[in-house]
């Protein structure tokens, strides 16, 4: 299963919905679970959770807008993080414009691949 990140401004939290609504046939069939900032429970600390997450993650989505841009956050913490896995080949980056149906089919076929990756491993090592 991949282990898929969301990095978003919070001012897109709709749009991170609506992306996570599309995703809802790979979560369930296995294929991928997601996480982000909303799952942080009580007495967590916030950055050190994220940074876990995020070096957690196989594919990590950065939803690009605007205000993804304008935060410094995103722009310094997250996608620096997210573009330094990409270059070292530990995690797939896939930046996600407006446009959340396209952002769907990028995952679909990202998850496709890894999940037939890793059943085609799974069977050679049985």
């Amino acid at each position: 299963m991949s282990r898929l990140f969301f990095s978003y401004s919070h001012k897109d939290e709709k749009l991170r919905d609506q992306l996570e609504v599309q995703l809802a046939v790979l979560k369930r069939e296995g294929a991928i679970s997601t996480w982000h900032d909303r799952r942080i429970m009580a007495g967590d600390v916030l950055g050190q959770r994220i940074d876990e997450e995020l070096e957690r993650a196989d594919i990590i989505l950065l939803l690009i807008s605007p205000d993804f841009l304008a935060s410094d956050y995103c722009h310094d913490m997250e996608m620096q993080c997210a573009l330094a896995r990409h270059a070292e080949r530990s995690a797939r980056v896939i930046p996600v414009p407006a446009a959340v149906r396209l952002a769907a089919l990028a995952v679909r076929r990202v998850a496709g691949r890894a999940h037939r990756w890793q059943a085609g491993h799974e069977m050679a090592g049985s």
